[in-house]
């Protein structure tokens, strides 16, 4: 039975990674769990995104990847996404119900192994730290020293309602960086403190950083802060500028 995208915003969710963890064919069992297997049914291009409808697990849905070639008809992967209710193309005129922005679309199998306890989450898109829509953070063994005049993510977290709505700095390790969604470059950052459990930063800002670098980022924090559409953080840093950026 087709399943078409009038499911709602969560039971799709739900559907699409139920429906990934349990196929048994034999190329899914090559693939990283939380791998998704589609076949392009059409492209639309824009200036900055490839929009890509796809079936996948008995399921039609939306795509936006960086601008590719696509070729419709052929078979692609993706496993990373920010799932996106009511997103409207301005410059393709469309409103798509619901679209997944992926980072990682690809036309090779995923095969990278992710680590089991994030696949034990349930929703493969949880991130700690927001009520959302990514893969949950792995802690990572980073030795990073405090920014000249700046704070850890362990005092940013600690003390958050005091630095609400001030600038502040911050260095970190970039464990991940997703351009250009929701008209925002996305970076997670770890220093190696944490807080209650809670060890990932995640930071708004219009510049570009590569993952592994370390970067001393500034910008202003926020508190329980609501993007729509599931992105619900309870702090984050918003219109970062990078300071400095040490490749390691």
């Amino acid at each position: 039975m087709k399943i078409r995208l009038n499911l709602s915003f969560f039971t799709l969710i739900l559907f699409i990674t139920f429906a990934c963890s349990t196929k048994k064919s034999s190329d899914q069992a090559m693939l990283s769990p939380l791998a998704h297997k589609v076949k392009a049914n059409e492209v639309l291009q824009s200036t900055q995104y490839t929009y890509v409808n796809v079936t996948g697990e008995n399921t039609e849905y939306w795509l936006a990847i960086d601008k590719s070639l696509v070729n419709k008809g052929d078979t692609y992967y993706w496993s990373e996404g920010m799932i996106m209710k009511d997103f409207t193309s301005k410059e393709l005129n469309k409103k798509f119900d619901y679209i997944v922005f992926v980072s990682d679309f690809s036309s090779k199998p995923i095969t990278l192994e992710i680590p089991q306890e994030a696949a034990k989450d349930g929703d493969p898109m949880m991130s700690q730290g927001m009520k959302g829509n990514e893969i949950k953070p792995v802690k990572k063994k980073v030795d990073v020293v405090k920014a000249e005049g700046g704070i850890t993510i362990a005092d940013l977290l600690a003390n958050a309602d005091n630095y609400a709505g001030k600038k502040v700095k911050i260095r970190g390790e970039v464990v991940k960086f997703s351009s250009g969604i929701i008209n925002r470059n996305w970076v997670h950052i770890q220093d190696g403190t944490e807080y209650n459990g809670v060890f990932d930063l995640v930071i708004t800002t219009d510049q570009t950083v590569r993952a592994g670098d370390q970067v001393v980022f500034e910008g202003i924090i926020s508190l329980k802060k609501d993007f729509g559409a599931g992105y619900f953080y309870e702090v984050i840093m918003e219109g970062a500028t990078v300071l400095d950026t040490q490749s390691l």
